[in-house]
């Protein structure tokens, strides 16, 4: 599988198989709770496409909804809403 680019909410994945670049996800979308899902979703497709082994891929969900519902949660709350950004670099020993 090539390596995935997601980016702003209407844009379409872009393949960066030839790019030297070191992130296999980015997205960002309006901080809300269904952007959370959609990353989360979007994330795991990706890590699996590049064979993440399934305990590494639920270690790495965990650690990502806990973290995303924390700045929907609690970053906006006073100042209104704002952007969620999730980036996943290459590579094994990034993850």
């Amino acid at each position: 599988m090539s390596d995935i680019l997601l980016t702003d909410p209407g844009t379409e994945a872009v393949d960066r198989s030839d790019s030297r670049g070191e992130l296999i996800y980015e997205r960002m979308l309006p901080a809300s709770p269904g952007s959370v899902s959609r990353m989360r979703h979007e994330l795991i497709a990706v890590l699996a496409g590049q064979h993440v082994r399934t305990d590494r891929l639920a270690d790495i969900d965990l650690v990502f909804i806990e973290a995303a519902h924390n700045a929907v949660g609690h970053a906006y709350r006073r100042v209104g809403p704002g952007p969620t950004r999730e980036e996943s670099p290459a590579g094994p020993s990034a993850l």
